[in-house]
């Protein structure tokens, strides 16, 4: 939620009165985003999704702040920093 599809995303449904669950790997991107949007209605939770350990601990720090979810996107960048070899 901290960038592109995810942060644009966030941004539109909070200004549509929306409560935002933010999740991303940068503590400092996490914080820019909720200043940006004004701390209300906004929960941020660190999480690293290819770590099983952090995607749980995130499941139970967002179980602590409600006991529903309305909305689900689960998304997901692609770094482009390294070579793809397309077979001829």
């Amino acid at each position: 939620a901290t960038s592109g599809i995810g942060r644009s995303l966030s941004m539109t449904v909070h200004g549509m009165g929306a409560t935002v669950i933010a999740i991303g790997r940068s503590r400092r991107k996490l914080s820019e985003l909720r200043e940006e949007l004004g701390r209300a209605r906004v929960v941020t939770v660190l999480a690293d999704n290819v770590d099983l350990e952090s995607v749980s601990r995130a499941a139970e720090e967002i179980g602590s702040v409600t006991d529903h979810l309305d909305y689900l996107v689960n998304n997901a960048g692609i770094h482009y920093g390294f070579q793809v070899f397309i077979p001829p």
